[in-house]
C-alpha cells in the first residue's frame, strides 16, 4: 500500500482521492477497515436503540458494515461518492442496496429508521458540516437515528487524515436538527493494531414545527 498517497492529495487536500483510493489500493490494508462489526454499534443493537428497520450506511466504502447488519436483518440502503467503493461492495453481498451518492447533495428519496456513519463526517471539511447535516437530516424519519463515530481531539493532530472533533463541536454542529441522546468517547478498530481515539454518538431527528416564517427545528420535550 502507498502509504504516502494516504497522507494528502496534490492540491493540499488532507484527504485522499477516494475514487483512486478504491480503484487502487489494497482494501484489507485501509487503516479503517474493519471485517467484523463495529463493537459501537454492536453495543447499541444489544441496547436496543439500533433496531433492525431501514437502515442508510453513509461512506459504505467497501461494505462490510452494511453486510453484518444486513445478516442481522436489517434493510440497508449502503452509499459512497466512489464508484469503484460501489462495486467493490456490491461483489461483497447481494444483500444490501449500494448505490453512488454524496450526502452532501443526496439523490435519496426514501427515508430510513437509522443511520450510521462510521467515518465520513470526520474527513469533511468544517464548511461542509453544515450541507452534512441537512443531507443526514433529509435521509431520516423524524425520531429517527444518527449512529455517528468520529475521530477525537484525544488523538493527537497530524496535517492529513481526519480531523479531530471534539462533543463541543457534535452539539454544536448538531443541535439545529438533532437531539443528542448519547456521546461517549471510544476507538477505532482496523486492520493495524493502533486504535485511534474516537467519539461515539447517538443523535436523534427532532421534528419540525411550521412558522410564517418557514419551517424550524424544535426539540422532544
Amino acid at each position: 500500500m502507498n502509504s504516502d498517497y494516504l497522507k494528502c492529495r496534490k492540491g493540499g487536500s488532507r484527504h485522499p482521492d477516494w475514487q483512486r483510493l478504491y480503484e487502487e489500493e489494497e482494501v484489507e490494508k485501509l487503516p479503517w477497515y474493519l471485517d467484523a462489526l463495529d463493537l459501537d454499534f454492536e453495543q447499541e443493537i444489544n441496547a436496543g436503540k439500533l433496531k433492525p428497520g431501514q437502515l442508510l450506511d453513509i461512506g459504505t466504502g467497501p461494505g462490510t458494515q452494511a453486510e453484518k447488519l444486513a445478516r442481522l436483518g436489517f434493510k440497508v440502503t449502503g452509499i459512497d461518492v466512489s464508484s469503484a467503493a460501489v462495486a467493490m461492495a456490491q461483489k461483497r453481498t447481494g444483500a444490501v442496496q449500494f448505490l453512488q451518492d454524496n450526502i452532501l447533495e443526496t439523490r435519496l428519496c426514501a427515508q430510513f429508521d437509522s443511520a450510521l456513519d462510521r467515518g465520513c463526517f470526520h474527513v469533511l471539511s468544517v464548511d461542509q458540516r453544515a450541507l452534512y447535516v441537512a443531507g443526514v437530516s433529509q435521509a431520516l424519519k423524524t425520531g429517527g437515528l444518527l449512529f455517528l463515530k468520529v475521530m477525537s481531539t484525544a488523538e493527537p493532530e497530524r496535517p492529513f487524515g481526519p480531523l479531530r472533533i471534539s462533543k463541543k463541536e457534535i452539539k454544536d454542529v448538531f443541535e439545529s436538527h438533532f437531539k443528542i441522546l448519547e456521546l461517549r468517547e471510544s476507538e477505532f478498530a482496523g486492520a493495524t493494531p493502533y486504535r485511534p481515539k474516537a467519539l461515539f454518538a447517538v443523535l436523534e431527528k427532532i421534528p419540525i414545527r411550521m412558522h410564517s416564517t418557514g419551517p424550524s427545528f424544535v426539540p422532544f420535550h
